[in-house]
């Protein structure tokens, strides 16, 4: 924008340059032709006004041919100019000698030939600034074309610079958000250069952080409820063998004087078998709740202690069968597990409702991974909700029956293993839920760096 300031401005300084010089010129062609005009009507009439005319408009020649010495000789070169200079003193000779000795025949010869001679110059002086304001018009004209080319060609190419300097860090950063959208909460690299997308990179880092606090403060807070619940249900199973045994010990009471041994013996037994259950119970409780460790642990076990936690929730409608061998093990924080499968049991018992149904878990393993399969015989999702069920807070449930964290907290709990959860549902069919596990450590830190 610059250049083309300047050579726009140096063009048009020149083109002005030679439009006054014009002026000029033309100022000096009309004084000579009006020169010439007086000149003939002079000899025709011999009017002493006509001649004073002449001589005025000599006088104003001469001092315009004289005052722009530079223009005339840049126009019509250094020689020409001394000729023509030359014959305005000549002419102004002859008027001279007309005036003070009297019209002749050979004064009025030079006068005119001198004369011709002037308009000639004038004429031809004419057509060089006719044909010079061309050229600078056309000069002028090219110019500003070039410029303007040479301003397109700079405005392409630091539009290509801009669009690859931006497109690769906005591409780079568009590929993270990507895998957060996907789940894969990591934080974003600030490997950038430009200040706006490092402070970008930051906020988007800030962001994540935040969602991963309120994601764990989510998944405690199911975890509480579930216990709550849970404590609720094993309460009433808690109650029957404490009534066994206390049964069992009024019994005693009243036949402890009796000699009955072998009778007295199978109601210890029986308490023992009692209080022993009670024990399951509490230690279900107190391992569900126990801090978070990573283990290797036989599936088909987990899922029984699952059940058991599940026992007071059971409905008597659902047939619940696995098809896994007993050596199947997981890598898995068991406590995160059952609060996964508990989620599950609970979403499947709800579909199946008061119908007779079944819930089916089947185990394989492929490539470093277990593979689980979870399936239901309820109704199956709608097409237009499937997308939807891992999302917060989101739920078909009417009512008060569940607040939509339940598949949420499932899915940050594998993705927390490093592994993945998908769901496959046809209305009217079923639901199937198809989770992989990593079955090493080092499986999960080569998911969690890709």
């Amino acid at each position: 924008m610059g250049l083309l300031i300047y050579v726009s401005y140096e063009t048009f300084s020149s083109a002005n340059f030679i439009l006054t010089r014009s002026e000029k010129i033309s100022e000096f062609v009309e004084n000579v032709l009006e020169m010439r005009r007086y000149e003939k009507n002079f000899f025709l009439y011999h009017h002493s006004e006509d001649l004073r005319s002449i001589e005025s408009y000599l006088l104003k020649a001469k001092n315009i041919f004289t005052s722009c010495y530079p223009c005339f000789q840049s126009l019509t070169g250094s020689y020409n100019y001394k000729e023509v200079n030359q014959a305005l003193e000549d002419y102004g000779a002859l008027l001279k000698n007309i005036t003070e000795k009297g019209i002749s025949k050979i004064y009025f010869e030079e006068l005119r030939e001198k004369g011709r001679y002037l308009t000639g110059y004038a004429e031809w002086m004419n057509k060089l600034k006719e044909k010079q304001i061309k050229e600078s018009l056309n000069e002028l004209k090219n110019w500003i074309f070039f410029t303007l080319g040479i301003f397109l060609v700079l405005i392409f190419l630091y539009g290509l610079y801009l669009y690859h300097s931006l497109r690769r860090p906005i591409q780079k950063l568009e590929n993270y958000i990507f895998q957060i959208s996907q789940g894969k909460f990591c934080a974003v690299p600030p490997d950038f250069e430009d200040r706006e997308m490092i402070l970008l990179v930051e906020a988007i880092n800030k962001m994540l952080a935040e969602i991963d606090k309120r994601t764990e403060y989510l998944i405690q807070t199911e975890r509480l409820a579930t216990f709550g619940t849970l404590l609720f249900s094993l309460a009433h199973e808690l109650n029957n063998p404490l009534n066994n045994i206390y049964t069992s010990c009024q019994i005693l009471k009243e036949e402890i004087e009796e000699d009955n041994t072998e009778f007295k013996k199978n109601l210890l037994l029986e308490m023992e078998k009692e209080i022993e259950r009670t024990q399951n119970i509490i230690r279900s409780i107190l391992d569900y709740s126990k801090p978070s460790s990573k283990e290797e642990i036989r599936l088909k076990s987990l899922l029984e202690e699952t059940l058991y936690l599940l026992k007071g929730k059971l409905p008597r409608n659902v047939e619940i069968i696995f098809e896994i061998p007993e050596d199947f093990t997981i890598v898995t924080d068991p406590q995160q597990m059952k609060q996964v499968f508990i989620n599950l049991f609970k979403n499947a018992f709800d579909a199946i409702g008061d119908r007779e149904g079944k819930i089916q878990i089947r185990g394989e393993k492929s490539s470093n991974y277990a593979i689980l399969y979870f399936s239901d015989t309820g109704p199956g999702i709608p097409a237009k909700v499937l997308p939807h069920i891992f999302d917060p807070f989101f739920t078909t449930k009417e009512g008060k029956r569940g607040y939509g964290l339940g598949l949420f907290i499932v899915y940050n709990l594998i993705q927390n293993h490093g592994g993945s959860i998908e769901v496959e549902s046809e209305v009217g069919k079923g639901t199937t839920f198809i989770i992989k596990i990593p079955e090493k450590e080092e499986e999960k830190k080569k998911y969690d760096g890709k």
